[in-house]
């Protein structure tokens, strides 16, 4: 389970991004995927954080599949991992894929390691975020029901 599911990301290759020209039909504002699931195990203590990311880009001249986002979050996501370091990874990765304008990643979690050892505290979350290039945090944070999840 480890080497097959938990750390995968350590034996296999990044996922390819299928992307698709830009043209005059195709919208080149900001996109935003959010509420997309993941787990991880914490580096530190073996345990696992739960929770969601939303991967945002301002496009350049293409555009990704929108699955792409999520299998990136999942490969950096299946190896021991700290929050801190997964949000930038997949931001770095996507902003370098996709040659975008901006990237903005926000990834809240639930650590195990919180909640079952040390301070015992159930229900708190962790929230990261991670922005490259020209992408206004603003626009992504109020982009539909964003702000309001992040609460």
């Amino acid at each position: 389970m480890l080497v097959h599911e938990t750390c995968s990301g350590l034996f296999t290759k990044p996922p390819v991004i299928t992307t698709f020209p830009l043209d005059k039909t195709t919208s080149s504002d900001l996109v935003v995927i959010e509420n997309i699931p993941f787990s991880s195990l914490c580096e530190h203590h073996f345990q696992p954080f739960v929770g969601t990311a939303t991967i945002a880009y301002l496009p350049n001249d293409r555009v990704m599949g929108l699955s792409k986002g999520a299998r990136v979050l999942d490969y950096f996501a299946a190896r021991p991992q700290i929050q801190e370091r997964l949000t930038n990874e997949v931001a770095a990765y996507l902003y370098e894929q996709l040659n975008a304008k901006g990237v903005f990643v926000i990834i809240k979690a639930e650590h195990y390691c919180m909640k079952v050892r040390g301070v015992k505290k159930h229900n708190s979350a962790t929230i990261t975020t991670a922005s490259l290039g020209e992408i206004d945090k603003q626009d992504v944070l109020s982009s539909n029901q964003l702000a309001t999840n992040l609460k």
